[in-house]
């Protein structure tokens, strides 16, 4: 289809044809039909920055005439993970656990204490689909020696080959094209636990969400794996912070998946 709009531009020359978030890049496309090379033309377009997340973030508290502090701000920044939609979706949150469906008559202030209440109604809404999706990702090994890599470090970004040297072992080797079918899959739209720039070639988790919740995952079952539950979980999901911005996902979670609440008050 794309090839018949973009052979009609011949005979209309204003015709264009524009593809927004179709596929990582352009050269994907380009790969289903070799005619289409000199055809395309490819403009990224990059995540938001943490500065333009908090311009949406102000922008809706002076639509809704509301004040947030700046602790505040800066959590959902974070959590947002450069993702405009999901910065949106945490503040909806926050706002409707308040009772704030419009603009306010008299101007009213959330702090940093009503931010757990947008976290819980975010991991309610999703919490039957991270288990269904996390349990699709590790029906085979390799996808659980993956997350299993992410989990130690859930913020960075791995190359392959950092991911390869991870996931391999004598006792478990995979090839290079096994890992990299994997990622992908782990990349997809449908999945969407990691996220890719092919460009750098660096894997990432794709929010703090999974960051947290594979880091639980991959705890709970290593200490059952080893029969020590309680002081295996003590060292894998120790809260340092019970105020710490990572702590308040983690400690949702916990009590969403994990009937063990000792490991709350580590």
């Amino acid at each position: 289809m794309l090839k018949v709009f973009i052979d009609k531009a011949n005979q209309y020359p204003n015709l264009k044809v524009i593809c927004i978030g179709a596929v990582d890049t352009a050269r994907e496309i380009v790969k289903l039909d070799n005619n289409l090379k000199q055809r395309v033309y490819e403009c990224e377009i990059p995540l938001l920055t943490d500065t333009e997340i908090e311009a949406i973030v102000k922008q809706g508290c002076k639509l809704l005439n509301i004040v947030m502090t700046q602790d505040l701000v800066e959590r959902i920044v974070h959590y947002s993970n450069q993702l405009g939609a999901l910065a949106h979706q945490l503040s909806y949150d926050m706002c409707e656990s308040n009772g704030i469906t419009r603009t306010q008559i008299k101007t009213k202030q959330l702090t940093g204490e009503h931010f757990e209440s947008a976290i819980e109604s975010y991991i309610d809404a999703r919490s039957d689909t991270l288990m269904e999706i996390y349990d699709r990702a590790v029906k085979d090994p390799l996808g659980w020696y993956i997350l299993r890599t992410f989990s130690n470090q859930p913020q960075s970004k791995m190359s392959l080959k950092v991911i390869s040297k991870s996931v391999n072992t004598p006792e478990h080797p995979f090839s290079e094209n096994e890992i990299v079918l994997k990622l992908a899959e782990l990349c997809t739209a449908e999945v969407g636990i990691l996220r890719s720039n092919f460009n750098s070639a660096l894997f990432m988790v794709s929010d703090p969400f999974w960051g947290a919740f594979i880091k639980m995952r991959i705890a709970k079952e290593q200490a059952d794996n080893d029969k020590a539950y309680k002081n295996q979980g003590n060292r894998n999901l120790q809260l340092q912070n019970q105020n710490d911005v990572e702590a308040i996902l983690l400690r949702v979670l916990l009590q969403k998946y994990n009937p063990n609440k000792e490991l709350l008050h580590q």
